[in-house]
């Protein structure tokens, strides 16, 4: 954008980034408030990549804790491609508030149409959270409508960072619409020889109420996890819309492949294609939700294979209001 005018614009030519930090990829001394896309090129090891605040919005607030700035910023696209040669030390980005002093405060408005990471390995925790009210202001908040994770390795060899996952996602109230992860890598988010927890979860999706998103997890590989490699759910996680888990490799987890708290009678869930080896909690349990009367389900052509010595066991599928299975044939391939 030209500083001069606001309306000198060149859209579509990626930004190639090579300095080993980026602080404030979308700066707060810009004044445009809408972009129609900001594409990154990285290159190199990047120690970490910050999104600033979007410039002020005029007339709206007094800086004091009941009354803050509020900062706003729409963006058609923002993505970010590593073209397989940029290493990145995690990544977050979230409303709310910061607090320079006691006495300053401000919020943010970021509306996304898409938000997209391709080709790039991340070695730290890589958050995103997307809720629409914080305790100073209902106005502030983070809604994506697309989140896309093509081609990216999370790779947790070298990590000791306790996190919640290593990639982990929250939402509340219809603040991220569809969320796609597709041939991508998890590995080595487990206990080290001196019990640092590095995470804890492959993918984390914590929805904060009912929300109605689509999500497609589809040709990733996960391996050696603590805690489950997929888990769907949160404190008050209940899920709408469709969600789609196929084609994905699982191996070496120390908990059930496929965790998701409440499936709600307007979700339509397919869980196919699968191989899930050596995946499993220590009663062999290997997938584990409660699912609403009236859902639409659909659990078949899986490989299940539970840790080393333990017997199969998905009776952790069940109905919401009753507590019973709710199969009405034991999905289980058997290894012959």
């Amino acid at each position: 954008v030209c500083k001069h005018n606001d309306s000198h614009v060149i859209d579509n030519i990626p930004v190639e980034v090579t300095n080993s930090t980026i602080a404030d990829v979308l700066n707060p001394s810009i004044e445009l408030r809408n972009w129609e896309s900001y594409n990154l090129s990285l290159k190199g090891n990047f120690e970490k990549i910050e999104i600033g605040r979007a410039g002020k919005v005029d007339g709206i607030g007094d800086g004091s804790s009941t009354s803050p700035y509020l900062y706003n910023r729409i963006i058609n696209k923002l993505s970010f491609d590593g073209n397989n040669e940029a290493i990145v030390n995690g990544f977050g980005f979230s409303f709310g508030e910061l607090t320079y002093n006691p006495t300053y405060y401000f919020n943010s408005i970021y509306t996304i149409e898409t938000l997209e990471f391709k080709n790039i390995t991340f070695t730290n925790v890589v958050k995103l959270a997307s809720l629409k009210a914080t305790k100073f202001t209902d106005k502030a908040g983070l809604n994506i409508k697309n989140i896309i994770f093509d081609n990216v390795t999370f790779d947790f060899t070298s990590n000791t960072t306790t996190a919640q996952a290593m990639l982990h996602i929250q939402s509340a109230l219809g603040g991220i619409e569809n969320l796609t992860i597709k041939n991508c890598t998890f590995s080595n988010a487990i206990l080290d020889a001196n019990n640092t927890m590095t995470a804890t979860h492959g993918i984390l999706f914590d929805a904060k109420s009912t929300d109605d998103v689509n999500i497609t997890i589809e040709n990733n590989t996960i391996t050696n996890i603590e805690n489950n490699p997929i888990q769907l759910s949160g404190s008050g996680s209940k899920f709408d819309g469709t969600i789609v888990i196929k084609d994905n490799k699982i191996t070496n987890s120390f908990d059930r492949a496929i965790r998701i708290s409440t499936i709600t009678a307007n979700c339509n869930l397919t869980i196919t294609g699968n191989i899930m080896t050596n995946a499993s909690d220590t009663d062999g349990e290997m997938c584990k939700m409660s699912i609403t009367e009236g859902a639409t389900i659909t659990i078949s052509g899986n490989y299940w294979k539970a840790q080393d010595g333990l017997e199969v066991s998905v009776v952790g599928i069940v109905n919401s209001g009753t507590g019973e299975n709710v199969l009405d044939t034991n999905p289980i391939i058997s290894l012959n």
